[in-house]
């Protein structure tokens, strides 16, 4: 991924040596500064420097921040650490939002299936998942925030200075990634539980007189979890892609808007290290993902012990 990156973002056309200097800069001293950002040799070659530096926790230094006389600007880690700060919480509460409310519509869709609610919330959450998450965003904040002045529209605070209203911030751009990534997390926790409803089990549980909301909750979701968990962790990924979009419409300075601001400058170094930063965090969540496979499901764990023990 890594070398993927590396050679495709110097297909972006542009030369961060003619940004930086101007159109209208000498021939000789563009070809000085590309020396010095160390452009002009193989790609191949850049491609080792830099891994191998990489390997050892430097990303390097923004490309943006060279000037005549040599590197002056924010290492690329060091830049990638302040827009976490903002990435990940704002990942984390529209996350916590898409499950809560994808959740809910689930249930409440697989409990009311067949009915006029059912097929009124499945339209609902078919049209919802269809909305763009820059329209939705534009929505909010003129409804919430210019006709209601209930939340800022744009605009950060650093936690460090107010972490009240840092969270205040964060709540309309996660309300927007949440609310649509909660779309799929119901249609397919919908779809699960009427799998899982049928099966002798549940009517066991219901001839023994036990109630709905046992029977919901307690026998039929945990069984429904599998699939859902996984399309849940691929809704990370959408998070993090839709953050690149959201955070530029609110104007968070998180791993989105550095992104933009990298591709703008053709700065090389921050591109690969914002992918690889979201590369490194996917594959995380993949994990994780494995990791709740065996706590959901019992027999998992009992065939991954089983395995290791026939070995």
């Amino acid at each position: 991924m890594s070398f993927i990156v590396f050679s495709v973002v110097r297909a972006i056309p542009g030369d961060p040596a003619t940004i930086l200097l101007g159109q209208q800069a000498d021939v000789r001293l563009a070809a000085q500064i590309r020396h010095e950002m160390g452009l002009d040799g193989p790609l191949l070659t850049q491609y080792v420097k830099w891994a191998a530096a990489a390997l050892h926790g430097d990303l390097g230094k923004s490309l943006a921040s060279y000037g005549t006389s040599g590197l002056s600007g924010q290492p690329v880690g060091q830049a990638l650490s302040s827009a976490l700060v903002v990435t990940v919480p704002l990942t984390f509460l529209a996350m916590l939002i898409a499950l809560l409310v994808g959740t809910v519509a689930g249930l409440l869709g697989a409990f009311w299936r067949g009915t006029r609610k059912d097929y009124l919330l499945s339209v609902g959450t078919f049209v919802w998942i269809s909305i763009p998450e820059f329209y939705l965003a534009i929505l909010l904040i003129l409804f919430l925030s210019v006709h209601y002045n209930i939340f800022p529209a744009t605009g950060w605070t650093p936690w460090t200075v107010n972490p009240l209203d840092a969270l205040h911030h964060l709540v309309l751009p996660a309300a927007c990634l949440g609310l649509i990534g909660a779309a799929p997390i119901s249609r397919m926790l919908r779809a699960s539980m009427l799998e899982v409803l049928p099966n002798d089990y549940i009517k066991a549980a219901r001839s023994r007189g036990a109630p709905d909301s046992v029977v919901y909750l307690k026998h039929a979701l945990r069984n429904a979890l599998l699939p859902t968990i996984t399309v849940a962790s691929l809704q990370l990924g959408y998070l993090l892609g839709g953050a690149v979009i959201v955070e530029q419409i609110f104007a968070l300075p998180g791993m989105g808007w550095t992104l933009i601001q990298a591709v703008n400058n053709r700065d090389y170094t921050m591109i690969q290290g914002v992918v690889l930063v979201f590369t490194i965090i996917f594959a995380l969540v993949n994990l994780l993902n494995d990791v709740l496979y065996g706590i959901a499901d019992p027999t998992v764990r009992s065939a991954v012990t089983g395995a290791r023990g026939a070995r």
